[in-house]
Parts: C-alpha cells; sequence; structure tokens
C-alpha cells in the first residue's frame, strides 16, 4: 500500500538499518569527511597555541572508529588519523567551541 507514514523494507535498502549497526566498532558508517588542500599550518599553530594559553591541554592521537575529535573540561584531543591539516585544524576549533558552550564562563552561570 503507497502513500502512508511507513517505510516498505525494500524502499530502505540504501540506509542503515538497526542491524548495519551491530559490527559499528569494527565497520564504522561512510563518513561525510572530505580532505581539503592542506595550506593552512601557520593557523593550525596559531590556533593551537591559543587554546593552550586558555590553560587547556591539546592532544592528537588515535580515537575509536569514526570519531574525529573529543573534548572534556580541560582537554582536547583531535584523531591522529585524519590526513588532513585543514580538517584537524576544523576539529580542533569544533571541540574547543564545545569546551566554551559546556564548559566556559557562560555555561557555568546560574539561572537568573
Amino acid at each position: 500500500m503507497q502513500g502512508g507514514w511507513w517505510v516498505d523494507s525494500e524502499e530502505a535498502s540504501g540506509y542503515a538499518l538497526a542491524t548495519d549497526l551491530e559490527s559499528i566498532d569494527s565497520d564504522p558508517l561512510p563518513s561525510f569527511w572530505r580532505p581539503l588542500p592542506d595550506d593552512c599550518d601557520p593557523a593550525y599553530r596559531r590556533v593551537a597555541q591559543a587554546i593552550r594559553d586558555t590553560s587547556l591541554a591539546i592532544f592528537e592521537r588515535p580515537l575509536p572508529p569514526g570519531r574525529q575529535g573529543t573534548a572534556t573540561a580541560d582537554t582536547i584531543a583531535v584523531s591522529a588519523t585524519i590526513p588532513a591539516l585543514r580538517n584537524r585544524l576544523a576539529t580542533r576549533l569544533h571541540e574547543y567551541a564545545r569546551v566554551l558552550a559546556h564548559c566556559g564562563p557562560v555555561a557555568r552561570q546560574e539561572d537568573v
């Protein structure tokens, strides 16, 4: 029957189904991450120093499959397996924004 809100299994064949996620650790889903040209070494170093100046530690290390970065209140880790420096820079900035949003001065303010 056509026109309902449900999806027939044949129509959903192009999408990841729950059974496809059983082996996500060893066989991650495809990434939409695209390598970009690496012409940002100076910016990469400046951003790293600016973040370190805020007392955050920065690491590049292997992370679980499919994860580009992670952050805590005092640490930012970026996957060492990201091939393009520009993409590592974008991930580092993303994780820094996450620290600010969840642990920064505004996040610590109590509702008035």
